[in-house]
Formats: structure tokens, C-alpha cells, sequence
């Protein structure tokens, strides 16, 4: 689905809860992949199409959200509305987001964007620099596993030695409910007899 303003087409691609999503904008070609929920079940889901105009691919960006992937396009020049997203042959599911839609000549007066594309520009990813931002995205995520392994080993580490201190605890208790260790000394208890003091 699809609209537009004067100056931005706003692309809205029916994939839900989709993850390892990737959206460039090069050479007048927008294309997609990623997986998730969409129209053929839960599944891996790609497209490629040619734009009706030129666009600013530097300025272009797009982000997930639960039901869908949206996409922003700025376009080069603000200007007419284009006469439809693509060029060729329009695939079945390219439809006009009448809900979002707002006439050429009633753009004064209401130009806020469409619902659901109310993100920030830090929600937003960047549609010419997503490989950079996809190999940051990679190694941060190889970065937080092997924190969480050294958390673990770590913790595993401080587990034997809670352990060996139980175990030695217990030990001792044990002694001193069980009496002196074998082979110690006991003091000897004083003779009743040499108690007695013999009168002078």
C-alpha cells in the first residue's frame, strides 16, 4: 500500500512481527526482504520494484512496527503527485492507501503524515546506509553473547567456590557436633582425689 505527499511517498509493506528486515533505496529501485507473517503464512518475503520518480536515496528511511514495515521516500524535487508509485507492471497487492490519502489540492491544509509513520527520526533506519547499520546490528548482537557467556562462566566459577566453602562449613559443624577430631588432645579433667587438701 501506498500515498503521498507533495514532497514524500510513504510505502507501507504488509509483513507482521518481521525480523531480519533490510530495505534499500539505489538507483530509483526500491526493494525489500525480511521474514514474517504476510499473505503466504509466516515466511521469508522479498520485493523489488522500479520507482515512478526520483527520490533522495540519502533521505530515505524506514522502520518496523507490529503489523507492518514502513517505509519513507523522500522525493527529489517537491512538486505533482506522481501518477503512481511504480513503473511496469503493478503486482496485485500495490494499492493506494485511501485511508492516508490526501488530495493535491487539499495538501495546505491538512500535511501531517500518515498514521502509523509518526516515528522519530531515532525509530527511523537509514534506507542507503542499512549494510552498515545491518554489520553494526551483527556485531553488537556477537558483542552481548560473549558478555552474557563470561557473565556465565563467571557465575559458575563463583558457584563451586560457594560450594567448597558450604562443604567445609559443614565439615566443621559436623566436628564440633561429633566432638574433637580424631588424634586432638582433650584436657585432662582433675583427679577428685588431689581436690582435697589434707588439714594441717
Amino acid at each position: 500500500m501506498w500515498c503521498q505527499r507533495s514532497d514524500r511517498v510513504y510505502v507501507t509493506i504488509k509483513v507482521a512481527d518481521c525480523v531480519r528486515a533490510a530495505v534499500h533505496v539505489n538507483d530509483g529501485e526500491l526493494s525489500f526482504s525480511g521474514h514474517g507473517h504476510g499473505a503466504r503464512g509466516t515466511r521469508d518475503y522479498a520485493l523489488s520494484l522500479r520507482l515512478a520518480g526520483a527520490v533522495v536515496p540519502s533521505r530515505c528511511c524506514w522502520f518496523v512496527c507490529g503489523p507492518s514495515v514502513r517505509v519513507r521516500l523522500e522525493k527529489e524535487a517537491a512538486g505533482p503527485y506522481w501518477d503512481s508509485l511504480m513503473v511496469g507492471v503493478k503486482p496485485p497487492q500495490c494499492k493506494i492507501d485511501w485511508q492516508s490519502w490526501i488530495d493535491e489540492d487539499e495538501e495546505c491544509e491538512v500535511s501531517a503524515a500518515p498514521s502509523g509513520f509518526e516515528a522519530n527520526d531515532l525509530q527511523m533506519q537509514m534506507a542507503e546506509d542499512d549494510e552498515i547499520a545491518l554489520e553494526e546490528n551483527e556485531e553488537r548482537s556477537e558483542e552481548l553473547r560473549l558478555e552474557e557467556n563470561t557473565e556465565l562462566a563467571e557465575g559458575q566459577a563463583e558457584g563451586v567456590d560457594e560450594s567448597e566453602d558450604s562443604l567445609q562449613l559443614e565439615e566443621n559443624m559436623e566436628g564440633l557436633e561429633g566432638g574433637p577430631p580424631a588424634g586432638s588432645r582433650q584436657p585432662r579433667e582433675p583427679d577428685a582425689c588431689s581436690c582435697l587438701r589434707t588439714p594441717a
